[in-house]
C-alpha cells in the first residue's frame, strides 16, 4: 500500500538542479509516494531510479527538508548527466532554482515552488558562505 507521503531526490550541479517531464507536459522534480515499510531515503532512491535510469543507492542523501507531506533530499554532482527517458520521464532538463518557476509545473510542484527556491538558494548561499569562512 502507498502511503500519502512522498520523497524527492534532488541532483544539485553548482545553482542548477534536474527536473523530468511527465507525459502530461508538467515538470517534476524525480519522487514518488511511500510504499509500506520503506523509509523515506529508500523511497527516494527507488522513485529516482525508475523515473530516471540512474542507481544513486551508494550516495549519501542529504536532508534537505519537508513541505507539506513531502521530504526532499539532495545529493551533489561534479558534471550534469543524462537520464534514461521512461513512461514517467519523457525528458529532462537541468534548471537553474530561479529558472524552476518558468516551467510548467505538476501540482504539487506549483504549489511548493516558492518555498522550494527560496530553500534551495539559502542552501546554495550557506554553501559560498561556508568556502570562503
Amino acid at each position: 500500500m502507498r502511503s500519502k507521503k512522498t520523497s524527492f531526490v534532488i541532483p544539485i550541479f553548482n545553482d542548477k538542479t534536474l527536473f523530468q517531464e511527465r507525459p502530461d507536459g508538467t515538470w517534476s522534480l524525480f519522487g514518488g509516494h511511500l510504499n509500506e515499510g520503506e523509509s523515506k531515503k529508500e523511497a527516494g532512491k527507488r522513485e529516482f531510479l525508475e523515473e530516471s535510469g540512474v542507481d544513486i543507492q551508494n550516495i549519501e542523501l542529504i536532508f534537505f527538508g519537508k513541505i507539506y507531506n513531502s521530504t526532499f533530499y539532495y545529493f551533489e554532482v561534479d558534471k550534469m548527466f543524462d537520464v534514461k527517458l521512461t513512461d514517467e520521464t519523457i525528458g529532462f532538463k537541468w534548471v537553474e532554482f530561479n529558472s524552476i518557476s518558468k516551467l510548467k509545473l505538476t501540482k504539487k510542484m506549483y504549489n511548493i515552488q516558492n518555498l522550494l527556491i527560496g530553500a534551495l538558494n539559502q542552501m546554495l548561499e550557506e554553501k559560498k558562505k561556508s568556502i570562503y569562512v
